[in-house]
């Protein structure tokens, strides 16, 4: 045990690792980082100022609204930065019009300190979002993401630009409780040494023999966030409601998981007013994030929830 507080290693990690990040690795991996990602610097091209609270949002932009295409909302997962999403917004940016924004205190974007919640990140990226386009959105959020990309569609239904929501690698069991002493006790050792976690937390997901350039460069970006900021997102969830917002909402909301542990549908489904989910076969066990991992695959899955959310003539 005395060990475990310093590295976090073992069953323990590598269960929050798959809770926090994003999911797995299986045969359909990829071993390198996609050409257009090597070297990104997550510095704002765009930005965007909250006039209340005075934080910037860093975002990026790609293509233009394809007539009543609905355009799609991209936020990224903990210790992650809009650049992730840059290979899938890339392809699908010929259909729709799709921006990739920072949270708050991530990659481009900057801090509020004590603003590490759902529901205030949510409600910056709402507003954000009200501001550069009134049309529909479909939001899309990874892990940590998802959660924020709930809130914000729970926050866009009531103005009607709500179109749906996709989660990536959550909504596993919407009854699951947080756990406190897991995630102090990560935050803990993140506050000892905060590069060398980063490291246990992505050789944990997926050896990196395994996964090669995009182990390694998943790390190097992951360790560009400041240690407040990560420690800060690890707790944001502590006392969050999940259950209420996912009563709340009026839009489908589509789940894309990995094999990684079974996704509870009936309890989602008595939730939600429209649910369902996709897996992707390829992936398995702790790993990497799904769209990166198996971009091709991710991308197919991607496709039929944005056909989900088309009107029925």
């Amino acid at each position: 045990m005395k060990r475990r507080s310093n590295s976090l290693m073992g069953k323990g990690l590598v269960l929050l690792a798959s809770l926090v990040l994003g999911a797995c690795a299986g045969p359909g991996f990829v071993s390198a980082p996609p050409p257009e990602m090597v070297g990104t610097d997550p510095s704002p091209v765009e930005a965007w100022m909250d006039g209340e609270t005075g934080v910037m949002l860093a975002y990026d932009r790609y293509g233009q609204r394809q007539g009543d295409e609905p355009a799609i909302l991209f936020l990224h997962g903990w210790c992650e930065h809009r650049k992730f999403w840059k290979p899938t917004a890339s392809i699908l940016q010929e259909s729709h019009m799709c921006v990739a924004v920072d949270v708050p205190g991530y990659g481009g974007s900057t801090y509020q300190q004590g603003g590490a919640n759902p529901l205030d990140w949510a409600s910056q990226v709402a507003t954000f979002v009200r501001s550069i386009d009134d049309g529909p959105w479909i939001v899309v959020g990874h892990s940590m993401g998802g959660v924020i990309a709930l809130e914000t569609a729970r926050i866009l239904q009531d103005s009607g630009q709500a179109h749906g929501v996709v989660v990536v690698h959550g909504l596993y069991d919407p009854n699951r409780k947080f756990d406190v002493d897991m995630n102090m006790e990560f935050a803990s050792a993140l506050e000892a040494d905060f590069s060398g976690q980063i490291e246990h937390f992505v050789n944990a997901m997926v050896p990196p023999k395994l996964t090669g350039a995009l182990s390694e460069w998943i790390a190097t970006q992951m360790k560009t966030t400041q240690k407040r900021v990560a420690i800060d997102g690890l707790m944001a969830h502590k006392d969050y409601d999940l259950e209420a917002c996912l009563k709340a909402l009026t839009v489908p909301v589509r789940a894309i998981n990995a094999k990684m542990r079974t996704t509870h549908t009936s309890a989602n489904k008595r939730l939600l007013k429209d649910f369902e989910v996709y897996i992707l076969d390829s992936i398995e066990g702790p790993g990497l994030g799904l769209m990166l991992q198996d971009p091709t695959g991710f991308r197919a899955l991607l496709g039929k929830a944005l056909q989900d959310f088309r009107p029925t003539k």
